[in-house]
């Protein structure tokens, strides 16, 4: 079971900022209704897109809920292991920072990935740092911070191999780099970003668009399963949620499919409304 899933977060002056689930007094802390930690936010929905679950973060733990106000990140990990019964069998997450974090990461980034290793009850774990994502550009005049994370859950009842934990500091992380680093570990699946433009569409077509766009990628897929994260600022998707995942499903009956929704923070084109992404992962 495999899955792949992104997250943002703005950053503001104050702190301190959470990294998976290292406290970092730097001056920046993520704008969120929980403590905002980009890492295991993404890597509790791309749990989630493993686990096949039809919702992500935002459906269990709603930021319109007083109960998760401030809420360590750490707790809804916890919370999703118990009630899923998850066990990592590999892990790679990549963070990508301003300038102004980046020496700071890059000085403390063993300690990261020794506390994830841990947390994760120690699979094979490789974290990324890098500056910028070929993806898409950060918007000067408003910092974030982001994060990729894909993961392999381990079959129950499987004993866990030899692991080991690696990190890498790289300038800019690609999707040929989500790629390499994946083959590394081992995962068996197919990594890709789609990026569409809404080029002359009005406010009303977008939604029409995306489905169409969404059902021609489905009905092409040949695998068991995929996990698709969905980036676009506009339209709200939310409650287009349960029908469109109900509809895809029935274009390809015998794939198990997960979509989860995302916004950009309002930051590069897809944050612009210009577009949306997608990234998938498909096996």
């Amino acid at each position: 079971m495999i899955g792949l899933s992104y997250d943002i977060h703005r950053l503001r002056r104050g702190g301190p900022l959470y990294i998976g689930s290292e406290e970092l007094k730097v001056g920046w802390g993520a704008v969120a209704h929980s403590d905002g930690d980009v890492l295991l936010h993404s890597l509790i929905d791309a749990t989630l897109g493993a686990l096949g679950y039809l919702g992500d973060i935002g459906t269990l733990f709603p930021d319109t809920s007083l109960k998760w106000r401030g809420a360590r990140s750490t707790e809804l990990l916890r919370i999703i292991r118990e009630k899923f019964s998850v066990s990592y069998e590999k892990v790679l997450l990549s963070l990508t920072v301003p300038d102004i974090l980046y020496d700071e990461l890059s000085n403390r980034l063993g300690d990261i990935a020794k506390g994830l290793w841990g947390l994760l009850e120690y699979p094979n774990l490789t974290l990324v740092l890098a500056r910028s994502l070929g993806f898409k550009e950060l918007e000067p005049e408003s910092l974030a911070i982001q994060a990729i994370s894909l993961v392999e859950l381990r079959t129950p009842g499987k004993k866990a191999l030899n692991t080991e934990i690696n990190t890498e500091i790289l300038g800019v992380f690609s999707l040929s780099d989500l790629k390499l680093i994946s083959e590394d570990l081992g995962v068996k699946a197919e990594l890709s970003y789609h990026y569409y433009p809404y080029e002359d569409l009005n406010s009303s077509e977008r939604y029409p668009f995306i489905k169409d766009s969404l059902e021609s990628l489905v009905k092409g897929f040949k695998g068991r399963a995929v996990d698709l994260t969905l980036i676009a600022q506009t339209p709200k998707l939310s409650p287009h949620r349960e029908k469109l995942i109900k509809e895809l499903a029935s274009l390809n009956p015998e794939l198990r499919l997960s979509l989860k929704f995302r916004s950009n923070e309002k930051q590069g084109v897809v944050g612009r409304g210009e577009g949306f992404a997608l990234f998938c992962v498909l096996y």
